[in-house]
């Protein structure tokens, strides 16, 4: 796939999505073979990938919200730096993420606030 996309976590199989509900990453050097109970399309065009989870807390329970993946087109190995890049990547992006919605939380609140104190006001 080129680009940003959706994926259902199933589509990627059994393994991989026990996997990246555990918090763990899931490497495939080499996923030309389709892993038990995935979706082929989802592997469609992908010799290789990194899958990293993307854990918050919705409903006061830790839950995975999204994954960050990464592909190529041919099997190869990938080196334990890329990995761990993938993955401080996707938690910079995480962070990134939690800020927009906290500031989204907080100007709503403002501006709820301002409208109670005109409210008050007239």
């Amino acid at each position: 796939p080129d680009g940003a996309a959706r994926l259902a976590l199933a589509a990627l199989g059994d393994a991989a999505a026990r996997a990246l509900r555990a918090g763990e990453p899931v490497v495939l050097a080499d996923a030309t073979s389709v892993p038990a109970g995935a979706d082929p399309a989802a592997y469609a065009d992908v010799g290789t990938l990194v899958a990293v989870p993307l854990h918050a807390t919705v409903g006061g329970a830790r839950r995975l919200v999204a994954a960050m993946l990464v592909h190529g087109f041919a099997p190869r190995a990938w080196a334990d730096g890329e990995v761990a890049l993938v993955e401080a990547v996707t938690r910079r992006l995480h962070e990134a993420l939690e800020r927009v919605r906290l500031l989204g939380a907080e100007q709503a609140a403002r501006a709820d606030a301002e409208t109670a104190n005109r409210a008050k006001s007239e």
